[in-house]
């Protein structure tokens, strides 16, 4: 962790940027919640949790969006480079080393062995790289979990739609076609 420190002081320093004490605990902050993210995920859906090995850590970025300058609250976005071993589905110890890219409630969304520059916020979220490997079956407790979380990214969907119409950020050739949306938007949310 140390190690870490130094490295990403080093990086920050040589690009004349300067991080406050405070800044860089908070940093390490989150460090920590997506490392410690991305293995609680791993042990919850591994078919072999015991079996998983953490072997690194590494490229670790955040991010978030914004709108008018402004940071929009819940919008982090985490990338962490991680190589662990753990059974795979035909019982052989193996070796893992991908891109896992965390929501900002540090849940794994996105898995690549490549990075792509994906970003978090994949409904339903992409893991198959993973868990067609060391993954388990799915049970009735995760289908409660992704009917719970299909609600939340559509009622996030519907009121930040519903916030864009109110603020005038979306035009249309057609005043029919933003009375349409409305209505759509209406009709989501009934069937909730």
């Amino acid at each position: 962790m140390r190690l870490l420190t130094l490295f990403t002081l080093l990086t920050l320093f040589g690009c004349g940027i300067l991080v406050s004490e405070e800044e860089q605990k908070e940093f390490d902050k989150t460090h920590k919640k997506v490392q410690k993210g991305v293995s609680d995920w791993i042990k919850k859906y591994a078919i072999y949790p015991d079996s998983y090995k953490s072997i690194s850590f590494s490229e670790f970025s955040q991010s978030h969006s914004s709108m008018n300058g402004e940071k929009i609250p819940g919008s982090e976005s985490y990338v962490i480079k991680h190589t662990h071993k753990a059974f795979n589905k035909d019982s052989n110890l193996v070796t893992f080393s991908g891109y896992f890219i965390l929501e900002n409630d540090f849940e794994v969304n996105i898995i690549e062995i490549e990075r792509s520059n994906s970003v978090s916020g994949a409904f339903p979220p992409r893991t198959q790289v993973w868990t067609n490997q060391f993954g388990r079956p799915l049970n009735a407790q995760d289908s409660l979990e992704f009917n719970k979380k299909q609600k939340e990214v559509k009622s996030k969907l519907i009121k930040d739609l519903r916030e864009g119409l109110e603020k005038g950020n979306f035009e249309a050739e057609n005043p029919e076609d933003i009375n349409k949306l409305k209505n759509l938007m209406d009709t989501f949310e009934r069937m909730n």
